[in-house]
């Protein structure tokens, strides 16, 4: 991911929820987050055109793109991921 890249306060919250240590501080749990962004691996899209990113922290980031700019939408957890990703494919409608 090389183009300009926001990360949401959402996005981050999640990311601290499940990574964060009592000594690395705000600015330090932001480094690393954009350094798993930076080595993601693109697994897939959402509805729309949202894209999926595999981070190796394990974690999958929703990542929507705007005029040249990539906005992490949230982070998710990778059985989370793959629920929402079950659960778009139960309920999409079939074709005739």
């Amino acid at each position: 991911m090389t183009q300009q890249l926001i990360i949401s306060d959402h996005a981050f919250d999640r990311f601290i929820e499940r990574h964060a240590t009592a000594d690395l501080g705000p600015d330090r749990c932001r480094e690393l987050l954009r350094a798993e962004l930076e080595r993601g691996v693109l697994v897939g899209a959402q509805v729309g055109d949202d894209e999926l990113y595999l981070l190796p922290c394990g974690d999958v980031a929703a990542v929507a793109r705007d005029h040249g700019v990539r906005i992490v939408k949230t982070v998710l957890t990778y059985e989370h991921a793959i629920a929402n990703m079950q659960s778009v494919l139960r309920h999409r409608p079939r074709a005739a």
